[in-house]
């Protein structure tokens, strides 16, 4: 994995932290599958984001149970 803060100086690191610890966390999580949270398995159908409530919520059809389920990226 490439290092984020990579080619900035330690007061720009500093200056925009908070940036960089955020566009770590989706590195972090683009690199994790989203697994259904009723069976662990892959969504079967494209995942749907809506995003209108605080947390992003994202559902699609379990590859297991084939039902609607809600899927969060996999815990190492």
């Amino acid at each position: 994995m490439k290092d984020i803060s990579e080619g900035y100086t330690k007061d720009q690191i500093e200056e925009n932290i908070d940036y960089f610890i955020e566009n770590q966390k989706e590195q972090d999580n683009d690199d994790k599958e989203m697994l259904s949270t009723c069976c662990g398995h892959s969504a079967l159908t494209e995942i749907h984001y809506n995003n209108e409530s605080k947390e992003v919520e994202t559902i699609a059809i379990c590859s297991k149970c084939l039902d609607w389920a809600d899927f969060e990226h996999e815990e190492y």
